[in-house]
């Protein structure tokens, strides 16, 4: 069983990593997410248990934007630089945005543990991705702020040069994902 103190002090080391990796930059880089989602992912009580042996990844990115591809491509090799979520050996699967529904089926095809939403989706996209979600246990990352507050579940910000971890809890409860005090208390929730 996994200490939570240790897991505490490792995702503080990370954050504080971040600072000093982000610089001035308005997001948190790629790779840090990437690491930062790891440990968060052990938060989550029951990520171990949905995910079994292999913590299935949906890489999804908006298809009329080469900024979104570029990013989808950096989240790629992020995880093949990280390719453990809370200690879980990852699959990865890349996935071109089409509409909420078949995302939805996607999620349900791939058996998808996590769905990472690369930059590029406007409100009403992560809106609609989010009501789609709902009754699916999935947990959705997003390196944009903005998407938590449409219904990601989690996301990276940088505040005034620090790292922020974002959660929507209302979203996350609808998609069956209980996350442990602790890394509530180091998060900005939004209710």
């Amino acid at each position: 069983m996994r200490d939570p103190v240790t897991g505490w002090l490792a995702l503080t080391c990370i954050m504080a990593l971040c600072r000093v990796a982000g610089g001035g930059e308005l997001v948190v880089p790629v790779p840090v997410q990437v690491e930062m989602l790891s440990k968060l992912a052990g938060f989550d009580r029951s990520f171990r248990e949905r995910a079994g042996s292999e913590a299935r990844v949906l890489v999804v990115e908006t298809p009329a934007s080469g900024d979104s591809h570029r990013a989808a491509q950096q989240i790629r090799s992020a995880f093949i630089q990280q390719p453990k979520l809370a200690g879980v050996p990852v699959s990865l699967s890349m996935l071109s945005y089409t509409g909420p529904a078949a995302l939805a089926g996607a999620c349900a095809e791939h058996k998808a543990n996590v769905v990472y939403l690369a930059p590029g989706f406007d409100e009403q996209d992560v809106r609609a991705i989010a009501k789609a979600l709902v009754g699916v246990t999935v947990l959705t990352a997003s390196a944009a702020a903005s998407d938590v507050a449409a219904g990601a579940v989690v996301g990276f910000d940088l505040v005034e040069g620090k790292p922020k971890i974002l959660v929507n809890l209302p979203q996350a409860q609808k998609q069956g994902v209980a996350f442990a005090a602790t890394l509530l208390s180091l998060a900005r929730v939004l209710q």
